[in-house]
């Protein structure tokens, strides 16, 4: 059986569009949720070797991401469908500034992530060898404080529904 471009590419609109609809419905079922939990800027660099206690390697190249177990979360809910808060740190630095807005365009509802003015946004450094195998060191800077009074029991995390807010601008755009 031939078919004809035209009527290819009207089943291929109508698969698009059922597909569309489909994930709209599902995403509508997925819910609100907030994370609590912790966002660091993520560097990465590759090695041909993990250094061995009081060794220097060179590193081939290195990749700055977005990470932290809890903004990891919170990400993957949200591309999931659901409806997110992150409830963390970051600090009032560049770092900060960039995954605020990083954020923002990942459509996570940042009323309950605070600056840090006294403290960095947290670091991660992974060494990673061509096998996969990794070296991770943290600087928690800013998520520390997450864990202590800065989420005073009178602050709420669980959003009403008129409190989601996105903005795509950083705390010192506005």
């Amino acid at each position: 059986m031939c078919i004809k471009p035209t009527q290819a590419l009207a089943m291929l609109e109508e698969r698009v569009f059922a597909s569309a609809a489909a994930e709209t419905t599902r995403r509508q079922r997925k819910g609100r949720i907030t994370v609590l939990g912790s966002a660091n800027i993520n560097l990465s660099i590759a090695v041909d070797s993990l250094p061995r206690a009081d060794e220097t390697v060179l590193g081939e190249s290195v990749t700055q991401a977005f990470g932290g177990k809890g903004a990891n979360q919170a990400i993957a809910a949200r591309r999931a469908g659901s409806e997110v808060a992150l409830a963390t740190r970051l600090g009032a630095d560049r770092f900060g500034d960039e995954y605020f807005d990083f954020l923002a365009r990942e459509d996570i509802a940042l009323h309950a992530t605070g600056r840090d003015k006294t403290h960095p946004t947290g670091v991660a450094t992974i060494t990673v060898s061509p096998s996969g195998e990794n070296q991770i060191a943290v600087a928690g800077g800013a998520n520390i404080n997450s864990a202590h009074a800065c989420w005073a029991p009178r602050r709420r995390l669980s959003p009403q529904p008129t409190s989601w807010s996105r903005s795509s601008k950083s705390p010192s755009q506005r």
